[in-house]
């Protein structure tokens, strides 16, 4: 199971065109402040634009199911946290 902030995180970014142009130009300074431990950090600082081609390659670069992106998608504070 993937760690539920790094889900919360990389599915606010999957449908908020901004957070997620934010992530890609500056992960370390978009991140302060959130509770990622260094791995996590890691695997979202590989991100680059075709990793948001769909949700299935999301996943797949975070090393995360489908599944678990779309159960944390579905839940409002991951809608409303913008980075």
């Amino acid at each position: 199971m993937t760690d539920r902030e790094l889900l919360m995180v990389i599915g606010h970014a999957y449908n908020c065109q901004s957070c997620r142009a934010r992530l890609l130009a500056d992960p370390a300074r978009t991140l302060a402040g959130q509770r990622l431990g260094a791995q996590e950090r890691e695997k979202i600082a590989k991100l680059n634009s075709d990793s948001f081609g769909s949700l299935n390659t999301l996943a797949a670069a975070i090393g995360s199911t489908t599944a678990e992106l779309y159960a944390i998608m579905d839940e409002p504070r991951c809608r409303l946290r913008h980075l």
